[in-house]
């Protein structure tokens, strides 16, 4: 038997028998070694809003996420994107500073400060110094207890804004993703638009439109703070007294609506893209709630689909026949619903081959081997790892948690519940996908490389939609 010749730098060659593909014999894999999360301490300020704290110490550093539930779902109808707007302009002004000059305190003390606006909430991101911890929560109370909103900053930063819907609009992805949220979510549903907003929704915004969103979502019934590092709890929750204890005001929160979905599909959008060399396919369909039986194997089936670079999609599509430089597969889950997502951008001439196939995949796949089971859970535990292993990526997956309304020791959990799923629990749970009866494809591109493919496959329940985008969106 021929012995392939292994160089290890810094090593002396060695021989290994080939297996049966020609490799080496691969190394065995020993069981992973046991992981804790850390469980966040949680107290509440006498104002209401609620505290998540773990005390990390390796460095003197401090992340703080400050969660407020709301987003841009508070919009108001003719005003979409209004919540990202006001979000933006907390740091264009607050307290006894203007923009330059909380622009400037902030790059003088070495604080990291940003915000960013869902539907669902509003986060706001701070990184400091343990011993600036004082300034940096000055900084943030300014922005959260006393924005200014000065009308010069409205005209530049609406400006900006309007820059970044618009070249939003000019990419097939995003476009996909916004089509996709439209019809997916249904014509009531407050995230059909996307959190960014549109051109006529934020272009006669006021400075009292900017009041209203504000007073009407930063109040601490609605607020989560979530701080990791080096700082202790009484320190800590004398800081947060101390900066932001009169904060007093209060506002009702509402429950999002469940998205309607599509249940006499599967439905396709071909959305027009003049001259793209790339189709970019979108599908979305129902996943699984935190409150379903399935949904751990749900999650595991996910991934074994499309969560890794080994995956069914991309092993087939970009590997084997080399439509694309990656196809993939992600699930999100809430506590009353979930939705999957699969996309991919393929070469215009194998559009046809390539959506066959994505179809094929998703809606007839093989039973769900050992093999696969055990990557899938072992890339989630990965990712988990991964995804807290820093000071400020603990603080942020911490954030999420809050923001979709999951107990602060959901990650641990979650990996507890990851482990004695079974193969046939991962088939159970994609049974629902079969048929694609509540899937939605949407699919970019030049028209003459995707209308007949789309139409080919899906016949009837294949649409062609106004290919101005943005446009569409302001006569829905």
């Amino acid at each position: 038997m021929t012995q392939l010749p292994i160089t290890i730098a810094g090593t002396s060659t060695q021989t290994m028998p080939p297996t049966s593909d020609g490799l080496p014999d691969r190394p065995e894999v020993s069981d992973p070694t046991s992981f804790d999360v850390p469980s966040p301490t949680v107290f509440e300020l006498a104002n209401g809003a609620q505290v998540w704290y773990v005390r990390r110490s390796e460095l003197p550093l401090v992340s703080i996420r400050l969660v407020v539930a709301g987003g841009s779902s508070s919009d108001p109808q003719q005003h979409p994107g209004l919540a990202w707007l006001t979000d933006t302009m907390l740091f264009h002004g607050s307290g006894q500073r203007d923009a330059a000059q909380f622009a400037a305190d902030t790059e003088r003390l070495a604080i990291e400060m940003d915000i960013s606006t869902s539907v669902v909430a509003s986060v706001l991101y701070v990184d400091t110094h343990t011993d600036r911890l004082n300034d940096a929560l000055s900084l943030l109370a300014d922005a959260v207890l006393r924005p200014t909103l000065p009308q010069d900053e409205l005209t530049r930063v609406r400006e900006l804004q309007n820059g970044d819907i618009l070249l939003g609009g000019s990419r097939p992805q995003t476009i996909a993703s916004w089509v996709a949220a439209r019809e997916y979510f249904g014509k009531d549903h407050p995230g059909r638009l996307p959190s960014i907003g549109t051109p006529w929704g934020i272009k006669d915004v006021t400075t009292a439109d900017l009041e209203a969103s504000w007073s009407n979502r930063f109040s601490p019934n609605r607020a989560t703070f979530v701080v990791v590092g080096d700082v202790d709890e009484a320190t800590l929750r004398e800081a947060l007294t101390s900066h932001f204890g009169l904060w007093s005001t209060h506002s009702a929160i509402e429950d999002l609506p469940i998205p309607e979905g599509i249940d006499d599909g599967p439905k396709c959008l071909v959305v027009e893209h003049p001259g793209a060399t790339q189709t970019t396919i979108r599908v979305l369909f129902p996943g699984w709630a935190y409150s379903q039986d399935l949904q751990s194997a749900g999650r595991l089936a996910t991934i074994a689909i499309g969560g890794t670079f080994t995956s069914r999609l991309n092993r087939l599509m970009r590997e084997e026949k080399g439509y694309t430089y990656g196809a993939s597969a992600h699930s999100s889950s809430g506590i009353d619903h979930g939705i999957v997502v699969a996309s991919t951008s393929v070469n215009s001439a194998s559009t046809k081959e390539a959506l066959s196939d994505l179809v094929s995949i998703i809606s007839q796949p093989e039973p769900f081997t050992d093999n696969e089971l055990q990557k899938a859970r072992q890339s989630h535990r990965t990712q988990t790892i991964e995804s807290i292993s820093s000071r400020a990526s603990l603080a942020t997956s911490l954030a999420r948690l809050a923001i979709q309304e999951l107990p602060p020791d959901h990650i641990n959990l979650d990996l507890i519940e990851m482990g004695p799923v079974a193969t046939d629990q991962l088939d159970d749970a994609w049974k629902h996908v079969s048929g694609l009866t509540n899937a939605l494809f949407i699919i970019v591109g030049d028209l003459g490389s995707v209308q007949e493919p789309a139409q080919a496959i899906f016949g009837t329940r294949c649409h062609l939609i106004d290919k101005r985008f943005l446009p569409t969106i302001a006569a829905s």
